[in-house]
């Protein structure tokens, strides 16, 4: 992802969004390298999938803030994360009682945030949509 950064910014591509799917299942030892890697190895890969989701999440909250398709693409994008197997060993009280103390603080905020988002992107998109008085409605 440094060789093409604006690459990583792409929230239709989702390189960034795939990178940290895959981190997170190396540093909760998924994977067959992952028994390969050290404590000091997986947590730097659960670090990086921390990061890259968290700017992610930014992304995702500005765009709530747009068009009713952004809103949308957001709320579809983060109830995917919600249910992604991929989070499963950094997500929830059991799994992140797994973890080390130190990890368990930022997780749990990015996990309690993505909902904040959520609720944004759709209370964005409650108003009623205009009333087309009947002589318009023909035309």
């Amino acid at each position: 992802m440094t060789a093409e950064p604006n690459l990583a910014a792409s929230l239709e591509k989702a390189v960034r969004y795939d990178a940290a799917c895959a981190a997170a299942r190396a540093g909760c030892g998924a994977g067959k390298d992952a028994a390969k890697l050290t404590d000091t190895g997986r947590g730097g890969l659960r670090k990086e999938a921390l990061e890259w989701l968290r700017a992610d999440l930014i992304l995702r909250t500005k765009q709530a803030e747009g068009k009713d398709s952004d809103r949308l693409n957001v709320s579809l994008a983060l109830q995917h994360w919600l249910r992604n197997p991929d989070f499963n060993g950094v997500r929830g009280p059991d799994a992140l009682a797994k973890l080390p103390e130190a990890e368990r603080k930022d997780w749990q905020k990015l996990w309690d945030d993505v909902p904040d988002t959520l609720a944004r992107a759709k209370a964005k998109g409650t108003a009623p949509p205009p009333k087309i008085a009947p002589a318009e409605a023909q035309k």
